[in-house]
C-alpha cells in the first residue's frame, strides 16, 4: 500500500521497494531565504564549534567531567555541520545531489549518526549539570573522570557501530535514478520515525530535568530570601529574587532554544501528510540551528570560559596590528 512520508530533501511516495518522486523541487523565493538561512546556520556551525574547542581546552577553571561532556557536545555538533548540513545545503543549492554516489552513502551514516550524538550529548552535558545542582554534595561521587569518559566513550562507539549498521547497510541512501536525481532513502521504513522519537524522548528528559532544577531553585531562593529578611540592606533582601530569575533564564534559555530547534522537526517528521520541500529545509535549518546555538548557551554564557576567549581575540588583534604595522 503506498503511503505518503517525508524524507530530509523532498516530497515523497514510499513504498517497500524504495521512495518515488511524487513532484520535483523549484527554486522558489521562499525556498531562495531557506537556503540562505541554512547557508548562514552552516558557516555559524563550522566557525562557532572549533573556536569553543580551542577556548575549552585553554581553561582550566572548569570541572575536568563538565569540560568532557561539553568538548562531546562540540565535537558532536561540529559533526553535525560536516557531514549532515554542509552536504545538505549543496543539494540544496544545486537542486540535485552532485557529490557521487559513495558520498551519498556517507551522507545517509554522518547524518543520523551526529544528529544522535549531538542529541546524546545535548542530554548527557544536561544530566551532568543536574547532578551539580541536584546532588551537589555528592557529585565528584557520582560523576568521576573514568564514569565519564566511560558514558562518553560507550555513547560514541554504539552511535557509530549503529549508524554505520543500521543506515549504511539495512536502510541506505542513494542517487535516485529520476530527476531531479537526490540522494534518497533506497527502501521505505522506520529511519525517520527513529530520529523523532530520539528527539521527542531526549525533549521531555531534558524538560523533566530542568523542572525539577527550577523547583529547586525556587525553594532555595525562598529559604535565602527568609533568612535575610531581617538583615539590613536592599541587596541582602533581593538575593532570593536574583536567584530565581537567574534560574528562570538558564532554564528558559536551554529549554527555549531546544523546543525551536526540535518541535518543528518533530513535528514534521511525525505526521503522515505531504510537506513542501521548502518546509523541509525551514524545518531542518531550525534543527541544525541547535548545533551552533549550544556554544553560546554552554560556552559563551560561562565567565571563565568567556573571558578566556576575549584575551584571545585581544592576542589575536594585537598580533594582526604588528605585523601590518611591519
Amino acid at each position: 500500500m503506498l503511503h505518503l512520508a517525508i524524507n530530509s530533501t523532498a516530497i515523497f511516495t514510499s513504498t517497500p521497494e524504495g521512495d518515488i518522486w511524487d513532484t520535483i523541487p523549484q527554486h522558489t523565493a521562499l525556498r531562495i531565504v531557506g537556503c540562505v538561512l541554512m547557508t548562514l546556520t552552516v558557516v555559524l556551525i563550522l566557525a562557532f564549534n572549533p573556536i569553543s574547542l580551542v577556548v575549552l581546552h585553554q581553561v582550566t577553571s572548569i570541572r575536568l567531567t563538565t569540560k568532557l561532556f561539553m568538548a562531546s557536545l562540540t565535537i558532536a555538533d561540529l559533526g553535525n555541520g560536516l557531514f549532515w548540513a554542509l552536504p545538505q545545503l549543496t543539494e540544496n543549492i544545486a537542486g540535485a545531489w552532485v557529490l557521487g554516489d559513495g558520498m551519498c552513502k556517507l551522507f545517509g551514516i554522518g547524518y543520523r549518526t551526529f544528529v544522535s550524538l549531538s542529541v546524546f550529548s545535548l542530554v548527557m552535558m544536561n544530566v551532568d549539570r543536574y547532578i551539580a545542582i541536584v546532588y551537589s554534595l555528592r557529585y565528584f561521587r557520582i560523576v568521576t573522570v573514568g564514569r565519564a569518559k566511560a558514558v562518553i566513550g560507550v555513547t560514541w562507539v554504539l552511535s557509530f557501530v549503529g549508524g554505520a549498521g543500521a543506515y549504511g547497510f539495512l536502510v541506505y541512501r542513494v542517487v535516485s535514478r529520476t530527476p531531479p536525481h537526490l540522494c534518497l532513502w533506497e527502501q521505505g521504513g522506520l529511519h525517520q520515525l527513529t530520529v523523532v522519537i530520539v528527539l521527542f524522548t531526549s525533549l521531555l528528559t531534558m524538560l523533566g530535568l530542568y523542572t525539577h532544577i527550577l523547583v529547586i531553585a525556587r525553594r532555595q531562593a525562598r529559604r535565602i530570601a527568609s533568612e535575610t529578611h531581617q538583615l539590613p540592606g536592599a541587596g541582602r533582601r533581593d538575593n532570593g529574587l536574583r536567584l530565581r530569575v537567574k534560574s528562570a533564564t538558564t532554564v528558559f534559555l536551554i529549554t527555549g532554544a531546544v523546543c525551536l530547534s526540535w518541535i518543528p522537526y518533530i513535528v514534521v517528521g511525525a505526521v503522515d501528510l505531504p510537506v513542501s520541500h521548502e518546509v523541509k529545509i525551514f524545518t531542518d535549518t531550525l534543527l541544525m540551528t541547535n548545533s551552533w546555538l549550544n556554544v553560546f548557551i554552554y560556552t559563551f554564557r560561562n565567565k571563565d570560559l568567556r573571558q578566556r576567549l576575549n584575551s584571545i581575540a585581544a592576542a589575536c588583534r594585537h598580533q594582526c596590528r604588528r605585523s601590518s604595522s611591519q
